[in-house]
């Protein structure tokens, strides 16, 4: 009852104030994402072209670490600025928080003032540690510490599904996630203290420690109100607001309210995060606040009635001018939903465990549901040829220990390969092709590449079957980079996509396309694709609240294990939805897409 106790008086903090705490979050959240987050896109862009390297992603920091020694030097400075500003903008909002509540008029200068000045207190083994934390509790924790400077530091999904499959290591990932979140909660006053008390943050963590002793199921009860009381009030919004649409749809004004009624729930949103983001810090201030910590600032010094009036209605002017720019848009988007539809896209074939991945058999019943494209895999063989076939070990789907590159076309072209009940021959590239253009199915062909393969192999590959492909119109992509710039050079007519298991920054490279892991997708990436004229591929979305969230952000393509249901919600987005269902798909995506991007008002 305490934990519950202590919400309501924040709430009844916030009812006080909320015009001085909505300026507060507002202005720090838009100037990392108007300023600083560009900031910091141009300074990658720009070490990246002074250096002549395409792009910057786990699978070519060792080479850049080898060979690029002066780029890798200035991406660890770019990264210690991060973490400089994510600092920053913890202490302004503690500050500034802080300031609100005991009734100061103090400006937004002030704060990043004393923000600055903190810095000064901060020894090389406290900024250690606070990177280290960082580090340490963003992938694990998000709840309680989310910055979109950091929105990056994230586990990918591919990587957590192929842990999923190994229970050892399931069961390892979800005890390391406890204890993450345990740390998280036990050194959850680290960083007001270090700001606070200008002590080091190596300091603060062993104070904290020491301050959650016995207080660990507060918040940890805390927090659990907090999630209960924002999951509950955003759904009452969202819902209460799409019922009232739904009796406008019958009336007259139905355009006029679906514009109204959503420009409401986005301006309700924004204050909604704002209040959230104020939530959170209030409880890791706790002892703060109230004075433990500082005493000798007083809780109950009053604010002024006059100046509270004043900043009640320059935040009133100010959601109001947002709302008015966010109608125009509110009116595109209610009169036609979405541009285009993207593409669907049947990975290694396979729709919902329909047969084995990448065989005929399932390539056939598979086309049969009209995708757009089959995405499926290819493996040069022991005599220079090349199968259709995902995995280079033939372990998992023959059940044999041998690799595709120790046999013969021929040879595997006997071995039975099995999944999902059904069984079937490992396939020739030549027989899956004739099969996918006698049917009138287009593929999307991934060339694998591994250090088994002949010196010669993307040549071998590109001289046999590229004019074909290109005659077919399929398009060709790899993880391979030499592949997709090999291919490019010698055959500028044909289409090839560049996959990208995780983005830090948008590549710049001869690729007409990107197949993109979900996790580092959002609408950075997508404008500035489109600006570049390049096609975005998602994969792998089997997931319906991640395709909404691939639909909203606007990606060419979504590659799924799971056709039919990919179709029935792109079917439900772009069927002429009522006003008030595009006011439904536009709410569930924002809140998706926040979720997806991490992002902290």
């Amino acid at each position: 009852m305490k934990s519950l106790k202590f919400v309501g008086s924040i709430v009844r903090e916030w009812s006080k104030h909320w015009a001085a705490y909505t300026i507060l979050t507002v202005v720090v959240s838009q100037v990392i994402n108007l300023v600083l987050l560009p900031f910091i896109q141009f300074l990658i862009a720009l070490v990246l072209k002074i250096n002549n390297l395409p792009y910057l992603s786990y699978t070519n920091i060792g080479t850049i670490v080898l060979h690029h020694p002066i780029a890798a030097f200035a991406f660890l400075q770019i990264l210690l600025i991060v973490f400089l500003l994510v600092y920053l903008q913890y202490a302004i909002l503690i500050y500034g928080i802080t300031s609100i509540y005991h009734g100061k008029k103090e400006s937004f200068l002030v704060f990043l003032k004393q923000s600055v000045k903190s810095i000064n207190h901060q020894s090389l083994l406290g900024w250690l540690s606070f990177i280290l934390y960082m580090l340490l509790i963003v992938p694990f924790s998000n709840a309680a510490f989310s910055t979109q400077l950091l929105a990056k530091a994230k586990i990918p999904v591919f990587v957590l599904d192929s842990f999923s499959t190994n229970i050892p290591m399931s069961i390892a990932i979800m005890f390391g996630g406890l204890v993450m979140i345990f740390l998280a909660i036990r050194l959850i006053r680290a960083v007001p203290i270090t700001v606070l008390q200008n002590i080091s943050f190596s300091q603060a963590l062993k104070q904290s420690w020491q301050e959650t002793k016995h207080t660990f199921w507060a918040y940890v009860l805390r927090v659990f109100w907090l999630s209960l009381l924002s999951s509950g009030i955003t759904f009452v919004w969202i819902r209460g607001l799409i019922l009232i649409q739904q009796g406008l749809d019958k009336t007259s004004i139905a355009l006029v309210g679906g514009i109204i009624t959503m420009t409401v729930l986005e301006l309700g949103l924004l204050v909604w995060q704002s209040f959230m983001t104020v939530l959170f810090f209030m409880l890791v201030l706790d002892p703060d606040i109230t004075g433990t910590t500082n005493s000798e600032i007083n809780p109950s010094a009053p604010t002024e009635r006059k100046f509270r009036r004043t900043i009640r209605v320059v935040t009133s002017i100010g959601l109001l001018a947002v709302g008015v720019i966010i109608a125009i848009y509110n009116t595109t988007y209610m009169i036609g939903a979405y541009d285009s539809k993207p593409l669907l896209v049947a990975h290694r074939g396979v729709d919902d465990f329909n047969g084995v991945q990448n065989t005929i058999p399932v390539l056939e019943k598979t086309a049969k549901q009209h995708p757009d494209y089959v995405e499926m895999d290819v493996h040069e063989t022991k005599d220079n040829q090349f199968v259709v076939i995902h995995d280079a070990d033939l372990n998992a789907l023959a059940r044999i220990n041998k690799t595709v590159r120790s046999m013969t076309l021929a040879e595997l072209q006997k071995t039975t390969v099995y999944e999902n009940g059904y069984s079937a021959k490992i396939p020739s590239f030549d027989d899956y092709l004739a099969t996918a253009e006698k049917i009138d199915q287009p593929l999307i062909v991934e060339l694998k590449i591994t250090d088994k393969d002949s010196k010669n192999v993307i040549a071998l590959f590109l001289k046999k079957y590229a004019n074909r492909l290109i005659k077919d119109k399929y398009p060709m992509h790899s993880l391979s980079y030499k592949a997709v710039t090999q291919a490019k050079n010698a055959y500028p007519k044909l289409f090839v996509s560049y996959i990208t298991p995780y983005n830090l920054t948008f590549p710049e490279t001869p690729a007409d396309a990107y197949t993109a892991e979900q996790s580092t997708l959002d609408t950075e990436f997508m404008n500035n694709a489109n600006d570049a004229n390049k096609r975005v591929w998602a994969w792998t979305i089997d997931d319906a609240d991640d395709m909404k969230t691939m639909l909203f952000i606007g990606v060419d393509g979504i590659i799924t294990d799971n056709l039919d249901l990919l179709q029935q919600t792109v079917d439900e987005a772009y069927n002429h939805p009522t006003y008030a269902q595009r006011l439904e798909y536009f709410a569930d995506d924002m809140v998706l897409v926040a979720r997806h991007n991490n992002v902290e008002n």
